[in-house]
């Protein structure tokens, strides 16, 4: 679900970009993800990038065990 929705949210992003360079859509204040100047913004897409590596990871099998423990 986390998954999903990070992914649909840069994707809207995405969109509506577009649309606006096209002159589709009205001009809103909307970043462009990863290449946009913001930083909160940037932080917010870094992110969910991480937690998106870490659910890949997860899913993966996790953690190997380790020969100490």
């Amino acid at each position: 679900m986390v998954a999903c929705g990070s992914r649909a949210c840069w994707l809207v992003h995405i969109i509506v970009n577009v649309g606006m360079t096209l002159n589709l859509m009205p001009i809103t204040g909307i970043p462009l993800p990863f290449f946009s100047y913001g930083g909160s913004f940037m932080l917010a897409c870094w992110l969910g990038v991480g937690i998106l590596m870490r659910i890949s990871y997860e899913g993966r099998g996790g953690f190997p065990a380790r020969a100490g423990r």
